[in-house]
């Protein structure tokens, strides 16, 4: 009798165990608004490319439909639900793939990052903060606006007529592969900006920042305090 009450014990021990196996991974379709932005936070990882718009969800089942997707003010806010007592709000393993006829912002926050195409665009805006990494290609803009934060990371590479720069706390801003005429940066903390502006630049430092510029253009203007420094590669 002992024998068989183990042999019925362990079907029902394995049943128990694969019952708190984890949800095997899923895709989602969303359908949004019309949008020319792309917001993203929590940690989320987005792939964005000019085409037929079409916004999708991969990664955990459970997960993915805690993923939140609404368009506010014309950009494509992406975002994990608050947690609550009953947990939730993860986004490991999440992936966002999106697709849209006009790209002409991005912005990630809070640990996300964007690998993103650009569409042709009078002003195309770059955003980073809180150690949220962006990379975006084929950029064709008359201006370009970047605002870093936090640890933030930006990589830009395409043309542009003029960059314009706004960064603090450690941000990293690789401009050198978008080719511009004129550059105009106010950093402070510790940031580190690479560019190539051909004609013009402006600068104003603070706080132990560095500018790394190939060659110097005919028109300077820069003011730096606190250890911070425009290095030009050729004079």
């Amino acid at each position: 009798m002992k024998t068989l009450r183990i042999a019925l014990a362990v079907p029902t021990l394995l049943l128990a165990t694969a019952s708190f196996a984890e949800p095997s991974d899923t895709g989602a379709t969303r359908e949004v608004a019309d949008f020319n932005g792309v917001e993203v936070s929590n940690g989320i990882s987005a792939k964005v490319k000019v085409g037929p718009k079409s916004v999708r969800i991969s990664g955990d089942e459970k997960r993915v439909g805690q993923v939140r997707t609404e368009v506010v003010d014309g950009k494509l806010v992406v975002q994990m639900e608050k947690k609550s007592w009953f947990g939730g709000g993860s986004s490991k393993g999440i992936e966002v793939t999106i697709s849209n006829p006009q790209v002409t912002s991005v912005s990630a926050s809070g640990g996300a990052s964007i690998d993103a195409e650009a569409s042709a665009a009078n002003t195309f805006s770059a955003e980073a903060s809180g150690g949220a990494v962006i990379s975006v290609r084929n950029v064709d803009a008359k201006k370009v606006e970047v605002e870093v934060s936090g640890g933030g990371e930006a990589t830009l590479k395409g043309r542009a007529d003029t960059v314009d720069v706004e960064a603090s706390g450690g941000a990293v801003v690789n401009a050198q592969e978008l080719s511009h005429k004129s550059l105009d940066v106010e950093a402070s903390g510790g940031t580190v900006v690479n560019a190539n502006p051909t004609d013009r630049i402006e600068a104003d430092l603070s706080g132990g920042c560095v500018v790394n510029v190939a060659s110097a253009p005919a028109q300077r203007e820069v003011e730096s305090s606190g250890g911070s420094v425009v290095h030009y590669s050729k004079k």
